[in-house]
């Protein structure tokens, strides 16, 4: 076959990459070919121009032109499509990796006096940390000067990472936020973007103490201890509006747990006390038992509803229903806070939970990463990956610093028989990948 040199190069340009089938077959022999068929074919197409050319050559021609388009378009991928993959492909690689392994777990009674080790069967899910800061590592801004109050709602990154994030949100079974952004954000903790979906991530939050659990319900914090709680003025109303979120799982203190379901009871009866109230509340607890071993019903969860009814006289009630669900957890004694481990244990094996996105605040991801730096092995793989979006902007003296908790990576150096610790830099395997106007850190630990 002859064809003009043009044509030629452009095949040959486009065969780089391309595995085509041969023009003609085996069985197929053509013999005549016009001589003058190049002068009618044009520069982006070979055309075979005699009247013996079979229908499977006709077939096979391929336009130079539209395989280099193919190449083109198979050579883009989407960033949030190619981050969504690799964490993927980690979880599945995790999951299938986590074999059942048998421990020893702590378990407490109501008043954390007694510790009883149970063997069992433990499990972890894949933990994410994902969140978005500054150019100078703020995530946060301050709503005063005195560094207690901050707020998450501030905008930092693009509407393109915002996807991200939500999608993100749709693949983990569930996404976890300390007490303190429960409280001040009153997030709604679901997927929204690019659609609503149907299926819902779990909202969970730590609250050891439930300071702001209570905080948000009747806008004033409780003694934990039972005698002081009985001399404690009750409020006569309760703000169950403030929690956005559905059906919250709040992980707690084992004492925070049966001293809050202590202060709902004395506050239905306080209310029950009241005649004609504007507002009637009608509490409900179910707590869930073990029956193979009641050692263990300590750290069962514990579901509450609240039913709020506003009485009109000249119009219908109006109602409000609210649900969240307590889980006491041992208490890490170094931190004075939840055991991450065994919070993690616990949401998989009571909840079915195999996948967390970590989303904040700050202090929430700082003890993420720092029992990540414990010396124990089993704690290390607490968190199997960060995804963390950088904008182009900076806050400054205003910011909230995102890992501002993280505790200092020191190593051990033996020089003259003398052990001195160092700082020293903790290396992570990802790599950045930007995403409109910002940058997406993507990395395994």
């Amino acid at each position: 076959m002859s064809i003009n040199a043009d044509a030629a190069a452009q095949v040959n340009t486009a065969k780089t990459g391309i595995s085509r089938q041969p023009r003609i077959t085996a069985a197929t022999d053509v013999k005549k070919i016009k001589n003058n068929a190049t002068n009618s074919a044009t520069d982006d197409q070979i055309i075979p121009s005699s009247n013996n050319t079979t229908a499977l050559e006709k077939n096979n021609t391929i336009p130079v032109s539209s395989a280099e388009n193919n190449i083109t378009q198979k050579e883009v991928v989407d960033p949030v499509d190619s981050i969504l993959s690799d964490i993927s492909s980690w979880m599945k690689k995790q999951q299938a990796n986590n074999a059942a392994q048998i421990d020893e777990q702590l378990f407490v009674d109501r008043d954390d006096s007694k510790y009883i080790q149970q063997p069992r069967i433990l499990r972890r899910p894949f933990i994410t940390l994902s969140y978005a800061q500054t150019l100078d590592g703020m995530i946060a801004a301050k709503l005063n000067n005195n560094n207690q109050t901050t707020t998450s709602n501030m905008k930092i990154s693009s509407p393109e990472s915002l996807v991200l994030t939500h999608r993100l949100r749709k693949m983990h079974d569930a996404i976890l936020i300390g007490g303190s952004t429960f409280a001040l954000d009153e997030p709604r903790l679901n997927a929204r973007l690019p659609k609503p979906s149907l299926q819902q991530p779990m909202p969970i939050v730590l609250d050891t103490h439930l300071r702001h659990l209570q905080q948000i319900l009747f806008d004033t914090i409780f003694p934990t201890d039972s005698t002081l709680l009985e001399e404690a003025t009750i409020p006569t109303h309760m703000s169950v509006e403030r929690i956005r979120a559905t059906n919250p799982i709040i992980c707690c203190s084992n004492q925070a747990a049966f001293s809050f379901i202590d202060l709902m009871e004395i506050f239905q009866d306080v209310h029950l006390q009241r005649k004609r109230p504007k507002t009637s509340y009608k509490i409900i607890v179910y707590k869930k038992i073990d029956e193979n071993d009641h050692m263990e019903d300590a750290c069962m969860p514990i579901k509450i509803t609240v039913h709020v009814t506003h009485h009109n006289k000249k119009e219908e009630d109006v109602t409000q229903e609210v649900t969240f669900t307590l889980l006491p957890c041992p208490i890490n004694e170094r931190t004075n806070s939840v055991s991450l481990k065994h919070a993690m244990y616990q949401l998989c094996d009571q909840f079915e939970i195999r996948s967390v996105m970590v989303e904040g605040g700050a202090g929430i991801l700082s003890s993420f990463l720092n029992e990540c730096n414990d010396d124990d092995n089993d704690e290390s793989e607490l968190v199997h990956c960060v995804c963390v979006t950088i904008a182009p902007t900076v806050l400054g003296g205003l910011g909230l610093p995102s890992l501002g908790g993280l505790d200092a990576l020191m190593k051990k150096s033996d020089e003259e028989d003398e052990i001195e610790e160092s700082p020293t830099l903790k290396s992570i395997d990802g790599r950045f990948i930007p995403l409109g106007r910002d940058c997406v850190f993507l990395g395994r630990l």
